[in-house]
């Protein structure tokens, strides 16, 4: 479930632009995706990478709004190493070697990482450790991570379990130019889209002003997930 979908609906969003929405969590983009082509979900967010696969095997996706204007990573650092300090060079080479969970392998989280030690001219790469959402969680509280790609709530969760917290953001840290990011998305059905037009005008115009919401800074405490 999107994190901007949950401030959407807190912060009355959605009943601002007449939508009545039902949040089913789910923890992949993978789960996302075989639940809305199943017809349990409307709408799925997630990064494009499963839905861009599904698209080009034969399924009529269509992706309708996108819910970050910035790369949906972060990298998280557990509390051994997040507090350590120096450019974003010297943090980048503090992954070398060292064991990052990310969703797969070939996976936008993994290529966030390969784009960070390409884009800083370091050679070699981490120990990559196969996790995600509820799973990278649990590697960090088991001791078994050093760091991970993966987004804010995440992050969140382990600063207030007092385990770690953000170690790279590249939207605040000045990542280098040359890669947007894989911005997560929501994404429907040609069949959905085609008999429901103003729902999802709606939808789309509901997620714009939850990224204006998201980024005013007035709001930045009351839009961090608790």
């Amino acid at each position: 479930m999107s994190f901007y979908s949950q401030v959407a609906d807190e912060q009355g969003v959605f009943k601002d632009n007449d939508l009545q929405v039902k949040l089913v969590p789910v923890q992949t983009s993978a789960q996302a995706l075989s639940a809305m082509l199943s017809g349990s979900l409307d709408l799925a967010p997630g990064t494009p990478d499963p839905f861009v696969l599904a698209k080009a095997k034969g399924s009529d996706l269509r992706a309708v709004a996108a819910t970050t204007q910035e790369t949906v990573f972060q990298i998280i650092a557990g509390s051994k190493h997040v507090d350590a300090g120096g450019d974003l060079k010297a943090r980048t080479e503090a992954l070398k070697g060292k064991s990052v969970a990310v969703y797969g392998r070939g996976n936008a989280s993994d290529r966030f990482v390969d784009f960070l030690f390409d884009a800083v001219d370091i050679t070699g790469e981490p120990v990559y450790v196969i996790a995600g959402a509820s799973k990278t969680v649990a590697a960090f509280l088991a001791g078994k991570v050093d760091f991970a790609s993966d987004t804010v709530q995440v992050a969140n969760l382990l600063e207030a379990a007092g385990k770690g917290g953000t170690y790279i953001n590249c939207a605040t840290d000045g990542y280098p130019t040359g890669y947007e990011g894989d911005k997560q998305m929501y994404w429907t059905t040609g069949k959905f889209a085609d008999a429901n037009p103003e729902a999802l005008r709606r939808f789309i115009k509901a997620m714009d002003d939850t990224q204006e919401w998201v980024q005013d800074a007035a709001n930045e405490e009351r839009s961090s997930p608790t």
